[in-house]
């Protein structure tokens, strides 16, 4: 791939599917959510009663439209986090896996110093380890091994 296509937030690698956008997805975000829901308390985006097509990150880049599809919620030192598993789709094919993380209701990146403690946590960490295992069960994980000044990005299979 010679353009800078993925784009994640908070994940160290791309999470990757191409082909058709509509029934791959699906069929890829249905496997992640079954996945997951067997391991993890886990909830759809009609529980919380939000379109999956207006959550958008504070961090999303406005070409690329970001889609959260599921739900993990828990307490942390008495508040409230969410995380929103969600895809990026390409900005020429494909799309990306990423993770939306909300505490008390403000958006926040991994590498946010606010929340550094939550990050931290073994908690954290474990339901991190468990998205992205199960993200790499259905997707391919890219690194992305160059940038140029022109915008063309080559990644590489991750192992």
């Amino acid at each position: 791939m010679g353009t800078g296509n993925f784009y994640k937030v908070n994940l160290d690698k791309y999470y990757t599917i191409d082909g058709s956008y509509d029934e791959q997805l699906t069929d890829t975000n249905d496997n992640i959510f079954y996945d997951l829901q067997s391991q993890i308390k886990l909830k759809t985006y009609s529980d919380y009663s939000i379109s999956k097509t207006t959550k958008r990150s504070n961090y999303s880049l406005q070409s690329f439209e970001r889609y959260s599809f599921a739900v993990i919620d828990f307490t942390y030192k008495n508040r409230q986090v969410e995380l929103y598993l969600n895809y990026n789709l390409g900005y020429y094919q494909g799309a990306s896996y990423d993770i939306d993380i909300i505490v008390e209701g403000n958006d926040y990146r991994i590498d946010d110093g606010d929340i550094r403690e939550l990050v931290n946590s073994q908690k954290f960490d474990k339901i991190l380890k468990l998205i992205e295992k199960v993200y790499q069960r259905y997707s391919t994980k890219l690194n992305r091994v160059a940038t140029f000044s022109n915008g063309e990005t080559i990644y590489e299979k991750s192992k």
